[in-house]
């Protein structure tokens, strides 16, 4: 390896070079740039060292000096300190400092070797205690006289010595070389020469330039953030709002020909007026393309270390550091720019195509040529182009979910709107072009998600790796500094602690890979035809905790003989090898079978051969459609088959199956869990699933609530009692049809708060920090859940009933809709238990279980809102209050008889179940309208919404006075026994 000095440059072979940048560069450039290094190298070699920079000391001199050689460094540090006297302060004493802007000879390897490594090394340490005497006694140095030192090794001026080879165990002879006396030298008064003044400014001018960029990497991290834009404001009130204009009034103002279409010309010539009918793009320069692998925290730190080593004129650490940068910036910036190109290529393949009338003909154009005004085709398949009012046509039926999240397609006729993004399901029907471009409700959309700013979960976490790693190393550098300054280190040195420690952490390929990660994943995706605005998107979707669209599962529970009644299961499951063999027949399965996923996987109950009889003896398995091989690829079908579909009542778009195990040769299944014990762990799901059966049922009743307050204010009928004459009024002014709404109104929204508490009571009961909180809400979580899905789906029929009543004769047919709500919400009270199974399960079960404990605690709670309300000073509040006060009294009362009486006679306890269960409801609901009541008051006291926190106040009242004395009703049924139920013999019905 071929050594050249000049200030610390070392330069490698093209091998070892060629070694190190890994073949990633292209061959011919690494060879040039190993030719231009040489040659630099090269005409900068000479045999000197210099000038000597501010705190530069011997020690880090000697280092570079014929490292590759067999000589110690003792020994190169006397023969520098006898070859230069001229530039140590004392010239006796390798220790003592060098002098600014002297140049080094470099002493021949002769001259080095000529002192042998035991007497160097012996030399060198009296100097080096001589020197910490000196240093420690505060006094002058004094250099000892010239026979004290005779025995080092001769002056530049020697002839060399010749190397000989001493016999092993011989020690190696020290010549005798005659030194001048050196007496103490003393300090230069001479000006400096000018060499000697530009290097020592160029040292402290290096000083406050790494300051500054410390500095800066600290202010970067706490700086002022500027205030976030302001969202997409939707389009002035001066503009047409097209969705409640008629077609012919859209038509005018769009000036537009429903029979002609635009010309060309005026076409074109709005698309220069609005722009195109497409979202603009940033458009990023190259500079700024490249500028951000060069700056920010990381790269920064990247560069302070490479900034350090020019301080400390370390080349090696400089050139490594540097070519680091460089790579982490030329990889990231050419993976990111192919898939930047991929991504582009494939935008161009799925521009969109419209069918616009132009001139009289209908031409298929590109859609970013569409213009307000354009008369357009739209047929199934179709994305819808832009905004658009439909003009003309039978039916449309269109799947907006992606803009609005609605599950459904939504069914649009002649006169309404459609947005831009939209999937066009059944149908044909004209339109015409009312926005395009930026203008469209999906361009609002986006301009606002644009605006929000936020960032990544990679970005966050990149950002928190390198912020930790920079305080930490500015931390050490400030204790090690004050250490080192406190023993007076040369600041050169603390330059270099400071460099090891920075070059130390920095994640200098993180960002780099990172970088070509995401650009190689959004290649992939542009293959197979996705789209990604951002490279960060891909880690976005990668971060999804839950995202199962290869398959899909389904409970197996109910039999043809084994309905609630789960101990009659005969499904059957055979052990063998690894698996079991199952066999039998399940009814009522959810999305048993489908072709939208990859696979189906099944939880099926079965009995193994030995197990015991009842509700014990049931295990649970898993039966997947497919089997799944060893490289997880799927394999063979399994013995499991749907072999019909129900016929229902409503909720159509969900098919229930009946499913068949073991037709052949048996289905394949695992256990789950342990034998026998399979109900218990299916029950793990039946607690969340009958949770959001309860949340369903909500759903429905609230969808159904929107369309009857909908019709009652569009159906114009008849006039108000209290006016014989006059325009007839929309229904909605009718008392009647305002109790009806009134109440589903009312009924909603305290199903709806009611159903969230529960929630976030199943939250805390597995997250909150406290052991005792999280049993307390568990304990209530086991109580109110069959509260939750019983009396949430049971008001579900009523409000989907209520509903239909709403729109009179008009409900009771198809064309209105109200009929699916009421269908759809009448399974709700059945599957996951009945309303009569939830009942037995609340009195059986969760009351006898702490004898109301937990009851007794909700009770509690509900008192503490009593008495919030008792001290409110508002005639609203006073009658909600009392209402509240009368409810809890009753449930109390309740609870009592049922846990008295269970004892006892439980048959008596079962048949007021139904009844408690709904009592219980009922005053749970006011217990939230309540609460709500308190917000909304305090809310409206201090002047803020008034529209909806009156509105929110007005219902919580109403359902005081009109919902809750159901509870007192309820309590005297539930007092009255059963005796007259059960008096009645079967034979009498």
């Amino acid at each position: 390896m071929a050594q050249e000095y000049s200030g610390r440059i070392v330069l490698e072979s093209d091998q070892a070079i060629h070694h190190k940048q890994g073949g990633l560069m292209n061959k011919r450039f690494t060879l040039f740039a190993i030719f231009l290094l040489g040659m630099v190298s090269s005409a900068q070699a000479l045999d000197a060292y210099g000038p000597v920079r501010r705190g530069e000391d011997l020690w880090d001199i000697a280092k570079h000096v014929y490292h590759d050689q067999d000589v110690s460094r003792d020994q190169v540090m006397l023969a520098l300190l006898k070859a230069n006297p001229q530039a140590f302060e004392y010239a006796c004493n390798a220790n003592s400092p060098l002098k600014v802007g002297e140049k080094l000879q470099i002493p021949a390897l002769a001259t080095v070797s000529a002192l042998s490594r035991a007497d160097a090394l012996q030399e060198f340490e009296r100097q080096l205690r001589e020197w910490e005497d000196h240093r420690l006694s505060n006094g002058k140095f004094v250099c000892p006289p010239a026979s004290d030192v005779a025995k080092l090794a001769p002056a530049q001026a020697a002839p060399p010595v010749p190397e000989v080879t001493a016999p092993e165990g011989t020690p190696t002879p020290v010549p005798e070389v005659a030194a001048p006396a050196v007496k103490p030298v003393a300090k230069s008064t001479a000006k400096p020469t000018l060499e000697q003044r530009i290097v020592w400014d160029l040292d402290w001018a290096a000083i406050p330039i790494l300051l500054l960029l410390l500095a800066g990497i600290v202010w970067w991290k706490y700086r002022l953030k500027p205030a976030a834009p302001a969202p997409v404001a939707a389009p002035s009130a001066r503009e047409m709002d097209f969705a409640a204009e008629t077609v012919d009034a859209v038509l005018a103002y769009l000036q537009a020909d429903r029979a002609q279409g635009l010309s060309t010309a005026e076409a074109a010539n709005r698309v220069r007026g609005v722009g195109p009918n497409a979202l603009d793009e940033k458009r990023v320069t190259l500079l700024q393309r490249i500028l951000p692998y060069f700056w920010g925290p990381i790269p920064w730190m990247i560069e302070a270390a490479a900034l350090l080593s020019l301080l400390t004129r370390d080349w090696n650490d400089f050139l490594v550091i540097t070519t680091l940068l460089l790579f982490n910036a030329v990889i990231g910036f050419r993976e990111e720019a192919s898939a930047a190109n991929a991504l582009a290529a494939l935008k161009g393949q799925l521009a969109l195509k419209a069918r616009a009338l132009r001139d009289g003909e209908w031409r298929e154009i590109a859609a970013r040529d569409l213009a307000p005004g354009d008369i357009v085709r739209i047929r199934l398949g179709d994305i819808i182009p832009a905004d658009v009012k439909l003009i003309e046509g039978d039916y449309l039926s269109v799947d907006q979910a992606a803009l609005t999240g609605e599950s459904l397609p939504v069914d649009k006729k002649t006169g309404e709107v459609a947005f831009s993004g939209s999937i066009a399901k059944q149908g044909e029907m004209v339109a015409v072009v009312t926005g395009t471009g930026a203008n469209t409700f999906f361009g609002r959309t986006a301009k606002l998600v644009e605006t929000a700013g936020a960032k990544s979960h990679l970005q966050e976490s990149v950002l928190q790796i390198g912020n930790f790693l920079i305080f930490f190393a500015l931390t050490l550098i400030v204790v090690l500094s004050a250490v080192e300054l406190y023993w007076g280190t040369s600041f050169i040195h603390l330059l270099k602690l400071a460099l090891i420690l920075l070059v130390a952490s920095i994640p200098v390929a993180m960002p780099a890979v990172l970088s070509v990660t995401m650009a190689l994943g959004a290649l992939k995706l542009s293959k197979l035809k996705a789209i990604v605005s951002r490279m960060e998107a891909i880690e976005e979707m990668a971060g999804v905790d839950i995202l199962c669209s290869d398959k899909t599962g389904t409970m197996n529970l109910t039999e043809p003989q084994a309905g609630s009644d789960l101990s009659a299961v005969r499904a059957k499951a055979v052990p063998e090898a690894d698996h079991y063999r199952l066999y039998g027949q399940k009814i009522f399965i959810t999305w048993g079978d489908h072709d939208l996923t990859d696979n189906v996987v099944h939880l099926v109950l079965a009995r193994t051969p030995d197990a015991p009889e009842g509700v014990k003896g049931i295990s649970l398995f898993l039966v997947p459609k497919f089997l799944v091989n060893a490289d997880s690829s799927l394999g063979q079908r399994n013995d499991v088959q749907c072999v019909s579909i129900e016929h229902k009542l409503g909720i159509h778009a969900s098919p229930t199956c009946v499913m068949s195990f073991g037709d052949q040769d048996g289905a394949i299944g695992y256990l789950v869990g342990k034998e026998n014990k399979g109900l218990a762990h299916m029950f793990t799901m039946m607690n969340e699933a009958r949770q959001k059966v309860g949340i369903q049922g909500l759903g429905v009743a609230d969808r159904a609530y929107q369309q009857a307050r909908d019709y009652a204010k569009e159906r114009v009928q008849g006039r108000p009692l209290d006016q014989k004459s006059g325009d007839r009024v929309a229904i909605i002014q009718h008392p009647d049809v305002r109790r009806m709404l009134m109440t589903m109104k009312s009924q909603v929204e305290a199903m709806r708060a009611f159903a969230y508490v529960m929630a976030t009571d199943m939250d805390l009961a597995h997250k909150h920090p406290d052991a005792a909180e999280r049993q307390r809400r568990q304990a209530r979580v086991d109580l109110l859940i069959p509260v939750v899905k019983g009396w949430c789906t049971e008001l579900s029929v009523e409000i989907a009933s209520t509903g239909i009543q709403v729109h009179g004769g008009m409900g009771y047919v198809e064309e209105t809709g109200a009929c699916q709500y009421l269908r759809d919400a009448r399974v709700t009270p059945i599957y996951e238990g009945t309303t009569g199974i939830q009942a037995a399960d609340l009195v059986g079960r969760k009351l006898a279980m702490d004898q109301g404990a937990a009851m007794a605690d909700l009770i509690q709670e509900m008192r503490g809102i009593e008495a919030e309300l008792a001290q409110a000073d508002s005639a609203e509040l006073t009658v909600i209050g009392a209402s509240l006060t009368a409810g809890v009294q009753a449930l109390e009362q309740a609870t009592q008889w049922v846990l008295q009486t269970f004892s006892h006679d439980p048959n008596a306890a079962a048949v007021a179940s139904g009844n408690y269960l709904m009592l219980t409801g009922y005053v749970c609901g006011g217990w939230q309208m309540a609460r709500a009541a308190l917000v909304a008051k305090s809310k409206l006291d201090a002047g803020e919404d008034p529209g909806f926190h009156g509105a929110k106040l007005a219902t919580a009242r109403f359902y005081a006075e009109q919902i809750m004395p159901q509870a007192d009703a309820l309590l005297k049924i539930v007092r009255s026994g059963g005796s007259s139920i059960l008096a009645l013999s079967a034979e009498q019905f």
